[in-house]
């Protein structure tokens, strides 16, 4: 380039120098445009960065669901990915990691939710320019496959309640059914929760994923999951006689037979696997599976969405759906459906 003389102006360059000047001032300027800083992410692996700032930084999750991340991280997604640099991992490495996964069609859900939320942190801290999570999909085959999970039924109710209803714990039954809490919600339960023809619920009591296996009160799920439930006279009348069977030495709704202590998550599967076998009930009904029955017959006796969001503990209206699965059109809905329509119709005949 030209060298430019002190004394001299733009008014006494001659063009071509000038010109040359100005193809400079461009180059340099786009260069400075075009030159991004340095990603953070490129000498950063995906296992430092998960076990680092990422877990730091999450604060609104509590220490148990930061446990459940790191249990569900480590026995698929870090020995695969875990070494290679944040930057250098791909849509493909991704979508080919939830397609060699042998996990049922709910659990791979969950791990691509994970690898979302892992990379959608990472994008917008810029770690990584691109978020390379913004298509992944579960594959078609386990999209195929997978069947709703029925809820539990009114006569497997009743089978049920016939089997335990004078045993020492049987109030489990009715608290699953008629309430649609969780298994920790209820083993979380203390009397002073329940008064006014409401259960309170507060708090969980559940063991900690991927961390200490002993139970501990804790959090209920989400923010929504604290609620206030309406209980039927009946269940409020077997609460009493269940009361009053624990002697009155009992702070807990379920208690430990001979002492003042929770029932332990396992205490109540036992239980729960007991009662069925004396039912004869050969379906793979859960406790969650009441939470079903609950979620269907609150949309089957016509109550809002929105109400039985609030009833149920849910935050999110999909989540919701799920919950509410209904095969097939009941008689008693059909019969509420037409009294409504019934009532409210204007036609004078």
């Amino acid at each position: 380039m030209t060298a430019i003389n002190a004394n001299e102006t733009i008014n006494t360059l001659n063009p071509a120098t000038l010109q040359e000047i100005i193809n400079m001032s461009v180059t340099t300027a786009l260069k400075q445009v075009n030159s991004k800083a340095p990603l953070k992410g490129e000498t950063l692996t995906l296992n430092d960065f998960f076990y680092g700032d990422f877990q730091q930084t999450q604060i609104e999750n509590t220490e148990s669901q930061k446990n459940t991340l790191k249990a569900w991280y480590r026995p698929h997604i870090k020995p695969l990915l875990g070494d290679k640099v944040l930057t250098e991992i791909t849509y493909e490495d991704l979508q080919g990691l939830l397609s060699t996964l042998d996990l049922s069609y709910n659990t791979l859900c969950s791990y691509r939710g994970m690898l979302k939320h892992i990379f959608s942190y990472a994008f917008k801290r810029e770690y990584i320019d691109k978020n390379p999570t913004t298509d992944l999909k579960v594959p078609r085959q386990k999209q195929r496959d997978h069947k709703p999970k029925l809820p539990a039924t009114a006569e497997q109710y009743k089978l049920l309640y016939e089997v335990s209803k004078d045993d020492w714990c049987s109030i489990i039954i009715p608290l699953l059914f008629e309430t649609g809490m969780r298994r920790e919600e209820i083993l979380g339960l203390d009397w002073s929760d329940v008064k006014d023809g409401y259960i309170s619920v507060n708090k969980a009591y559940a063991s900690t994923k991927g961390g200490n296996s002993s139970p501990i009160l804790k959090e209920p799920k989400t923010k929504g999951s604290k609620r206030q439930i309406p209980i039927s006279p009946t269940l409020e009348k077997a609460l009493r006689k269940h009361k009053a069977m624990q002697g009155g030495d009992k702070d807990y709704v379920v208690s430990q037979q001979r002492f003042n202590a929770r029932m332990s998550p396992t205490g109540f599967n036992r239980k729960w696997k007991e009662y069925k076998e004396k039912a004869g009930i050969r379906d793979s009904i859960t406790p969650h599976s009441c939470r079903h029955y609950f979620a269907s017959l609150l949309l089957t006796m016509g109550i809002p969405v929105n109400e039985c969001m609030r009833l149920t503990g849910h935050d999110n209206y999909k989540t919701f759906m799920k919950y509410a699965y209904v095969e097939q059109t009941t008689k008693e809905s059909l019969h509420i459906f037409v009294n409504t329509i019934t009532d409210k119709s204007p036609i004078v005949v």
